[in-house]
């Protein structure tokens, strides 16, 4: 005999793969949102003939949850060169893959910004983690990303001036404090895949997502404020029942939980216009601690600019604790003309996203982990990225094993 009913409270791509696993496995949810759109934090916004994602964000193609769940080819996929320009105080740098750019190996091994051995042990470790299965890399380790590097044998030139920028942008935290064993799986993926971002946005994840859905009941602008053991209350009063429920965000719901409050790396992005291609394709590294800047990518350039007429579209990172103000926004024009060596660069500027549960911070990092970890009682379970690693992978991984819990108790 089937459940009556089961309830997904949270829009985003745990909630969306929880779902659709539901659905296969005969089940017709309820999905419900706060947002008056699906894609929690994959979400983008047209302003002015440009699309702009709330906040920075990179589809890595060798995540095994991307590969299962979404179809690449009709996301139409702009890809990023391997590589970046770094931007420094005294120089500025171009870094390449020689592995996939074969013709960019002298310049490599000759540029200033590591030594020999540095570019060594860059390739020894891709090497290593490219092919290595994710759960031995996922071993309980609390070494920080900054440890290990140095731990290798990295030389801090190269560290401040590649590793530090780089993963200041992914991680959303300039200390590189977060467990190595994230950074090796990152990296690892980044080595063996590409990054890249769908043509019309991030929201097209979701929405792929949500378009195979064929048996879901979506329920938006439904701000859920309170869960009780089998029903929960919206905001403008309504109930409704359930017999079992995945809670894909805010675990501070449940009536009586007194689970620590998830921690959060927070981001802030600015989107401007230029008249002009700048980055062939590569994302621009600040090495400079007292920048606000994490990071620029030329998006315009990125997706090909079919009337240059519009502009070229720049997003740039910040650090989280930098002033997210229209003010701050024209300070920063005349620092990113001084990265370019541009004095007159024109750039206008289109609007900022503060996103503040960019990432969770998660004390322990998992790739697998028991199914009754997404258990909170035998009416709700969990689903989030915070349960596994901070990754659009976790994520989806999470609202399947979610299911999974979830159906191992169906009885």
């Amino acid at each position: 005999m089937k459940m009556k009913q089961i309830v997904i409270v949270g829009a985003g791509v745990s909630g969306l793969v929880a779902a659709l696993n539901c659905e296969a496995a005969g089940y017709n949810p309820i999905l419900i949102d706060a947002d008056k759109k699906i894609g929690g934090r994959t979400q983008s916004n047209e302003y002015e003939n440009f699309i702009l994602d709330k906040g920075f964000q990179v589809l890595l193609t060798e995540y095994e949850s991307v590969k299962k769940y979404l179809d690449l080819k009709s996301l139409h996929l702009k890809y990023f060169r391997p590589g970046a320009f770094v931007f420094s105080e005294k120089k500025d740098y171009e870094i390449s893959d020689p592995f996939r750019e074969w013709w960019k190996l002298p310049e490599m091994i000759f540029s200033g910004i590591g030594t020999v051995k540095d570019k060594w042990l860059i390739f020894r470790l891709s090497q290593h983690l490219k092919n290595k299965k994710e759960a031995t890399i996922f071993n309980g380790s609390k070494q920080t990303t900054l440890e290990f590097l140095r731990e290798y044998g990295f030389s801090e030139r190269i560290i401040d001036l590649f590793f530090r920028p780089f993963f200041s942008g992914i991680f959303l935290e300039d200390r590189l404090e977060t467990p190595a064993t994230m950074f090796k799986f990152v990296f690892g993926k980044f080595s063996k895949g590409s990054a890249a971002i769908p043509e019309n946005g991030i929201q097209e994840i979701p929405n792929q997502l949500f378009k195979k859905l064929k048996n879901t009941t979506l329920l938006l602008n439904k701000k859920v404020t309170h869960i009780d053991e089998n029903e929960l209350t919206i905001e403008d009063g309504e109930v409704i029942a359930f017999d079992k429920l995945i809670l894909a965000t805010d675990h501070r719901l449940i009536a009586g939980n007194i689970t620590e409050e998830i921690k959060y790396n927070h981001s802030i992005q600015y989107y401007f216009k230029t008249d002009r291609p700048l980055l062939g394709k590569k994302i621009g590294l600040i090495a400079d601690n007292e920048a606000g800047m994490l990071g620029i990518a030329a998006i315009g350039e990125l997706k090909g600019v079919k009337n240059p007429k519009n502009g070229y579209l720049l997003s740039i990172t910040l650090k989280a604790e930098t002033i997210n103000d229209q003010v701050a926004a024209y300070k920063m024009i005349d620092d990113v003309r001084k990265y370019f060596k541009v004095p007159e660069l024109p750039l206008t500027f289109l609007g900022l996203n503060y996103i503040r549960r960019a990432l969770p911070v998660c004390a322990d990092l998992y790739y697998n982990r028991p199914l009754s970890d997404f258990v909170h009682n035998e009416h709700i379970f969990l689903a989030g990225d915070y349960l596994l690693n901070p990754s659009l992978d976790a994520a989806m991984r999470s609202g399947e094993m979610a299911v999974e819990a979830l159906l191992c108790q169906k009885s």
